[in-house]
């Protein structure tokens, strides 16, 4: 068979494409076709078909097709051999979610039949398998003599390159919701409120000026050098405090002296600065005397150490308790004056957890 006219027109086809873009390359394909002959002496026929092709872009395509759909002449059942060769173009259409439809149109010639160069054109559908692979199925109709064909196919994309598989993704640097390639203000403080351009909104306030701007601010009237979260709420440092307070009398007296009068004072200090905490003053006594009239005496200690605290340093008297214990808790040895001393006393003790504010 002559192929000088299809070399020519696979000439004329590639030529009138020069502009290559996105998804250019080779491709080859290979299934099956099935062949409708308008002539009713000829069976219709079956047989395998193979394509080479180039796509430009993906609009336009071109390839070259062949196949031996061998027949039957009848009557007679004579075989009849046969060489089907095609030049097609093929024009894609948009896109769809699972397929491309496309048309053909070209020449083609079978040998044994001696058509001749006829017109074909045909409908198609083309998909994706994987970025590698692809099906298509098309029905094509040869002008001349009438006649009908099938294709179905499996191909493969040869070096195939595509600008919009290798673009590097757009970037949004400073993470504020507007791509680099259109943000007008590309360094906004994270967290920003930002406008269509990634420019800070005007609106976008920090009233306490804590460093959070007011639409993240949970605490949005933090004072002044605070340390704040990133919730613009004061920062606390939990710690154990604590303080102690010991006051001696004279023997058989429930008299708070004066020089215990700083001791009362650091205790008010320290209650007045941790509002939370409360104190329960302990009297006690030495062994002299009968053991009620101590308890009683240790009771009156206890309650002359809470007046001071009250009436001297302001306590509110509902976080004071005062409680007697007589001679029953010595600290000292009860059979020597030092020892006694010793035991002629009030104490507190104040453990408490705070939660401290911290500050810049």
């Amino acid at each position: 068979m002559k192929y000088r006219f299809l070399a020519l027109a696979l000439a004329l086809s590639f030529g009138s494409l020069q502009a290559q873009d996105d998804d250019s390359g080779f491709l080859l394909s290979a299934g099956y076709g099935k062949f409708f002959y308008d002539n009713s002496q000829l069976d219709d026929a079956s047989t395998a078909v193979f394509s080479f092709g180039y796509q430009f872009n993906k609009t336009w395509q071109a390839e070259i097709i062949r196949g031996n759909p061998d027949t039957e002449f009848n009557p007679g059942n004579l075989d009849i051999d046969t060489d089907w060769t095609a030049l097609r173009a093929l024009y894609h259409f948009e896109k769809g979610d699972s397929f491309t439809p496309y048309l053909t149109a070209g020449f083609d010639a079978t040998d044994a039949l001696d058509s001749g160069y006829q017109a074909v054109v045909g409908l198609g559908l083309k998909g994706e398998i994987n970025s590698d692979f692809f099906w298509r199925l098309e029905g094509n109709y040869h002008a001349d003599e009438g006649d009908t064909s099938i294709l179905a196919l499996i191909g493969v994309y040869l070096g195939r390159t595509s600008t919009a598989a290798t673009a590097v993704a757009p970037k949004d640097s400073d993470a504020d919701g507007v791509l680099d390639n259109i943000d007008s203000c590309p360094n906004t403080p994270s967290g920003s409120q930002v406008d269509a351009t990634g420019c800070i909104i005007k609106t976008n306030l920090d009233t306490d000026m804590d460093g959070v701007f007011d639409h993240l601010d949970k605490c949005p009237t933090t004072p002044a050098n605070a340390l704040v979260d990133t919730n613009g709420c004061q920062k606390e440092l939990t710690k154990d405090v604590s303080i102690e307070l010991k006051i001696n009398f004279d023997s058989d007296k429930a008299i708070v002296k004066s020089d215990y009068f700083a001791e009362l004072e650091m205790l008010a200090t320290f209650m007045t600065q941790y509002a939370g905490t409360k104190v329960v003053i302990n009297g006690h006594t030495d062994s002299s005397g009968k053991a009620a009239h101590n308890l009683d005496l240790s009771t009156r200690r206890a309650e002359a150490a809470a007046k001071v605290l009250v009436e001297q340093f302001h306590i509110d008297a509902s976080r004071v308790v005062a409680r007697g214990h007589g001679e029953d808790t010595p600290i000292a040895d009860n059979e020597t004056v030092a020892g006694r001393a010793d035991n002629r006393r009030v104490v507190a003790d104040i453990k408490q957890q705070v939660n401290e504010k911290q500050w810049k």
